[in-house]
């Protein structure tokens, strides 16, 4: 088990290292700059166009996984309600089985005598 955790652990680090080369090249062989305008206001900003990308990118990135947290959060707080839920009726179940007495076994009376199929 720990040799397939260190195989997993390195097989994705070695996917996150070619990705960040991969993001590496793309910022350095697009290096043509790009001016934004917002339309209203007198402001330009010139950025370079692969690092304008890559921002783009890490923005929308964080936006999604931000989204995602939020809509686990519900999710989570259930399973937690839930676990409190069963560890409560469990303790009671508990309780309720250790303080009852253990019921006795019923003895038929003396002189009557039972058969199979009901004679």
């Amino acid at each position: 088990m720990k040799i397939l955790r260190y195989l997993r652990r390195f097989i994705g680090s070695l996917i996150l290292l070619v990705l960040v080369a991969a993001a590496v090249t793309f910022a350095v062989s697009n290096r043509t700059m790009v001016t934004f305008s917002l339309w209203p206001l007198p402001i330009e900003v010139s950025f370079q166009l692969g690092a304008t990308v890559l921002a783009a990118l890490a923005l929308g990135l964080l936006a999604g996984t931000g989204l995602m947290a939020v809509s686990r959060l519900k999710s989570r707080r259930q399973a937690r309600s839930s676990e409190r839920r069963v560890a409560s009726l469990e303790k009671v179940a508990h309780d309720a089985s250790t303080s009852l007495p253990m019921p006795a076994a019923a003895a038929p009376e003396p002189g009557t005598r039972r058969a199979l199929g009901g004679q």
